[in-house]
C-alpha cells in the first residue's frame, strides 16, 4: 500500500471566533474551511483540496448515524432540537476533509486491527484504510489519531464507543501525537475554545 504521510493542515491564520454553522453537508464542509481556508489534503488519501464539496468533503471520524441512534432519533431533522447533536455535528475535532467515497464508507462500520487471515481490500485505491466486511483498518500511520478522536467524543459527549476500547487505547499509544495533530488541536481551540485532551496528554485513557 502507498503510505500517505500525515500532511492534512496547511498553514492557516489563527481564528478567534467560530459562527454557527447548520448540521447540513454545505453547512459541515463551509465550517471546515474555517480550518483549511488555504486548502489542504485529505485525511486517509492525501487528496490536495482547495474547496470542499463534491469529490472532497467534510465528514466524521464518529458518523452522525451513530449519534442519532444513541440519541434515539431517525432522522438529521428529528435531532436538530437536541444540543448534544448539534454540538458534535459542529465539533471541528470530529471533522476531516475526506474522499466522498471514503466518507460513506465510515457509516454502520467500525476501526478496529484485522488478522493476518482476513479478507482485505482498500476502501479506495492508494488510500490508507482498508475494510473487511464491517471492519476498518486504518494504516498504523493513522491509527493513533482516529483513537484519540473517537476517545474524545466518547468523553466529551457521553457517546458509546462503536470500537473496542482497547484496540483504540493499543492505537492510542502506538502512535503518538505528532507536531501536525498538536497544532491542529491548538488552531480548534482558537476557533472553538475546545481541545481534545488526548492530545495534549498521550498518558490519558478516559472512561
Amino acid at each position: 500500500m502507498r503510505i500517505i504521510k500525515k500532511s492534512w493542515l496547511m498553514a492557516v491564520p489563527l481564528l478567534l471566533t467560530l459562527s454557527a454553522s447548520p448540521t447540513s453537508a454545505n453547512g459541515q464542509d463551509d465550517l471546515l474551511m474555517t480550518l483549511y481556508p488555504q486548502g489542504g489534503k485529505s485525511l486517509y488519501c492525501g487528496s490536495k483540496f482547495t474547496k470542499l464539496g463534491g469529490r472532497i468533503r467534510s465528514a466524521l471520524i464518529y458518523p452522525l448515524s451513530s449519534v442519532r441512534q444513541t440519541l434515539g432519533c431517525d432522522t438529521d431533522n428529528q435531532c436538530q432540537s437536541n444540543s448534544r447533536y448539534q454540538r458534535i455535528s459542529q465539533d471541528l475535532h470530529n471533522i476531516y476533509p475526506m474522499q466522498n467515497r471514503v466518507a460513506l464508507k465510515l457509516r454502520n462500520n467500525y476501526y478496529d486491527t484485522l488478522s493476518k487471515n482476513d479478507f482485505r481490500e482498500p476502501v479506495k485505491k492508494g488510500c490508507a484504510l482498508n475494510i473487511s466486511f464491517q471492519i476498518l483498518e486504518p494504516a498504523e500511520h493513522l491509527r493513533g489519531d482516529l483513537a484519540r478522536v473517537l476517545l474524545y467524543v466518547e468523553e466529551a459527549y457521553q457517546m458509546p464507543l462503536q470500537s473496542n476500547r482497547q484496540t483504540l487505547l493499543d492505537w492510542h499509544r502506538a502512535d503518538p501525537p505528532d507536531e501536525q495533530e498538536r497544532q491542529r488541536n491548538d488552531r480548534v481551540e482558537q476557533l472553538q475554545g475546545t481541545r481534545n485532551p488526548f492530545i495534549d496528554n498521550p498518558e490519558r485513557t478516559g472512561s
